[in-house]
């Protein structure tokens, strides 16, 4: 956490630390034994993200799903995306890849980063842990959390 807490002085990102004690104050729970608070970050779904997004931009553009873009070079003012079944020509193209875009040749040395471990699971009830209630946790590396008290494993 201490090499990401770097990373964020680098940036110039706000973000404060916090002991087992503030953690608890927030989550409600002893499980965290550290933990990195950043303002202004969310916490999201990406599948309901991207499905939400498609559907606010139904009409205005047009969405290729299962076509993997196997390269892409400038054409004229846009771009031409060429899949296994044909090629896409586009005024503008966004990757999605996250921090893997420097291996694409994008981006070299400006890129952090993240790596992230969830699972999903049913609905969580807020009032079974204290604590506030505008918080998410993401873990930074694989961890099995130990179970709440009272809780199945």
């Amino acid at each position: 956490m201490l090499d990401y807490a770097k990373q964020l002085d680098q940036l110039g990102e706000a973000y404060r630390l916090l002991d087992h004690a503030e953690i608890a104050e927030v989550t409600g729970s002893q499980a965290f034994s550290s933990a990195i608070f950043m303002p202004g970050t969310a916490i999201v779904q990406p599948a309901a993200y991207i499905r939400g997004l498609a559907d606010a931009l139904a009409g205005k553009v047009t969405l290729y799903e299962q076509s993997p873009a196997m390269s892409f070079e400038p054409k004229g003012n846009g771009w031409r995306v060429e899949t296994p079944g044909g090629s896409v020509a586009a005024g503008r193209i966004v990757l999605a890849n996250n921090g893997y875009a420097e291996r694409f040749g994008f981006f070299r040395g400006r890129l952090m980063h993240v790596y992230t471990y969830a699972s999903m699971t049913e609905s969580f009830s807020p009032n079974r842990l204290g604590g506030l209630r505008d918080w998410a946790a993401t873990p930074s590396s694989p961890w099995r959390a130990p179970a709440i008290s009272g809780s199945p494993p």
